[in-house]
């Protein structure tokens, strides 16, 4: 099919139809919205290029953007797994950290009270012994009452200095 340029006045062959048509002549983009062309082509011709145009365009445009989009969000899951792994792995090491601390720390306070022991029973012989107590944090001494003869704990610290 034929139709005429209106820059020009050429004849063109539009028999393939493509997303734009241009010149021979002049190299003008002819126009296919304008009056004069769609009375050239005639409506079923204008049509059958309007539905391939429309159909085309969608697809070419997801296949456009699918690699990319593709990429950023397994790039995103990626990153949000990674953070989460490392959290955790960080969040597990400092708690293993935490609790050897502690433990050293009742260690050096256990050797502390032992090293204690002696002097308390050379000062109070109703002792029993002096331990580390997890409660009060301190030493804490095990006698036994004088008055009652149960045997009780009290923290060294509250225990009375005098005799």
């Amino acid at each position: 099919m034929n139709i005429r340029c209106q820059s020009c006045d050429s004849v063109n062959d539009v028999s393939n139809l493509t997303d734009e048509i241009y010149c021979t002549n002049c190299g003008t983009v002819i126009d296919f919205d304008s009056i004069e062309v769609k009375e050239q082509l005639g409506q079923d011709i204008f049509s059958e290029k309007n539905e391939k145009k429309k159909g085309r365009g969608f697809w070419k445009t997801i296949k456009k953007y699918l690699t990319p989009i593709s990429i950023v969000v397994a790039s995103v899951i990626f990153a949000f797994v990674a953070i989460i792994i490392y959290t955790d792995a960080s969040y597990e090491k400092e708690k293993r950290q935490r609790k050897e601390d502690e433990l050293k720390y009742m260690e050096v306070k256990r050797k502390e009270c032992e090293f204690l022991s002696d002097g308390v029973r050379e000062k109070w012989n109703n002792v029993m012994g002096v331990t580390y107590g997890e409660f009060y944090r301190e030493c804490v001494v095990t006698y036994t009452d004088t008055d009652t003869g149960e045997v009780r704990t009290s923290p060294l610290s509250s225990m009375s200095t005098a005799e």
